[in-house]
């Protein structure tokens, strides 16, 4: 897909976009459901149009947001032939309810206020704008299903409100124990670090001989095998078992801070494979230059894997001549200045990759800092938010 047409395709999603954000607060604020059809095929229409070409992944992704939508609007539609107007509620529900309307529209506006200030600070993307909409398109959407369901539920729930206020140390009760049964049987978003996951870094010394990493060095990992995953979101599909981890400690014989997993992939070896497996390596070392303007130490064993592979790539033949092996100092000459080349290129193209999917390289890599290991769902629902670039396309290698 050309630059010029993934730009058209951009802005139409984001003005669909916005037209379907403005029909679904004009729901959320005045109850009126008569747009709501309007609103949600605008939506979709949205993310289908932003997610063309984006392979299985993207498809699943529009999939599951639907399906975190569907009971919800199922459920307003339903209730809102039997829900009463606030006026004609009893005077303990009708409180309730104006209640819970100016909490939900204080909460929406505050995180509101406190993504536009995290997205200004990390830089305003398509990514980052979509995240945005998308997010404040589900507060809507719970703020909608909430207060039509007081609503609805009102005049049920008065002998029970009427039963809280004369005994509040009761409710009082009843509340911190659903509460405290909540904590406790909350299923994580994301896998913790376990000691399994560590001895798969290729753990040989005991804890007791490692001292723990800074929460500065850990993020600093974490963005650098952040790089290495997004780039393969590039893939036709993402490999089996896909994990990556960081050392929240190490030690001077532990062999790596952090590393990516995954089972072996059954994928054409050509050209462009080749090509993308060079950008993956240096994917790391560019979104550390991305966010810190340099890169660390950790890198090395990353570039002289690069280099391995840019000679693979240029004595095949793809690319600039190379001489392989050489036979004379002008053949060593020429074989460096190849090889920077390509090597400068592959940087230009990351950096315009990673400063156009900003947004989910930081969220990623906040993620994997906090839990240590990320794999599987916690994994996918961020590589598949990335959007690609004229110089990193969607990868077909069939």
């Amino acid at each position: 897909m050309s630059t010029f047409s993934h730009r058209c395709r951009t802005a139409l999603s984001l003005l669909i976009a916005l037209i379907a954000l403005s029909l679904a607060g004009y729901i959320a604020v005045s109850g009126n459901v008569t747009y709501l059809p309007l609103a949600v095929g605008g939506a979709l229409a949205a993310l289908a149009i932003r997610r063309i070409g984006g392979g299985r992944e993207h498809l699943r992704a529009i999939l599951t947001r639907v399906a975190c939508w569907i009971p919800a609007l199922a459920a307003i539609f339903a209730w809102r032939h039997s829900a009463s107007s606030a006026a004609a509620l009893p005077s303990i529900a009708r409180g309730i309810v104006s209640g819970a309307g100016l909490f939900g529209e204080i909460a929406i506006t505050a995180w509101l206020v406190i993504r536009v200030q995290r997205v200004t600070v990390r830089g305003w993307t398509v990514a980052a704008v979509w995240d945005l909409l998308l997010g404040l398109a589900d507060r809507l959407l719970i703020y909608a299903f909430l207060v039509t369901g007081l609503r609805a539920f009102a005049p049920v729930l008065q002998p029970a409100i009427a039963a809280a206020i004369a005994a509040p140390g009761v409710a009082l009760g009843g509340v911190v124990g659903a509460a405290a049964m909540f904590v406790a049987l909350r299923v994580p978003t994301y896998a913790p670090t376990t000691a399994k996951h560590i001895r798969a870094l290729g753990t040989r010394n005991g804890a007791a001989e490692r001292a723990q990493r800074s929460n500065e060095d850990i993020r600093r990992t974490a963005l650098h095998e952040a790089g290495h995953a997004l780039l393969y979101a590039v893939l036709p599909r993402l490999p089996d078992d896909m994990a990556i981890s960081v050392r929240t400690a190490a030690g001077p014989a532990d062999p790596d801070l952090g590393v990516l997993m995954h089972k072996p992939m059954a994928l054409p070896r050509g050209e462009k494979f080749l090509r993308w497996e060079m950008l993956m390596v240096r994917a790391g070392a560019a979104a550390e230059r991305v966010i810190y303007g340099h890169a660390y130490e950790g890198i090395r064993d990353d570039s002289q894997r690069w280099v391995n592979l840019a000679c693979r790539y240029l004595g095949a033949g793809f690319g600039e001549v190379f001489f392989a092996p050489p036979e004379e100092p002008s053949h060593v000459e020429h074989n460096r200045a190849a090889l920077n080349a390509l090597r400068a290129e592959q940087d230009l193209a990351l950096r315009e990759f990673f400063e156009q999917n900003l947004a989910v390289l930081y969220d990623l890599s906040d993620m994997l800092a906090e839990a240590g290991t990320l794999r599987d769902h916690a994994l996918l629902e961020q590589i598949v938010r990335v959007t690609f670039t004229h110089a990193i396309p969607k990868l077909s290698l069939g």
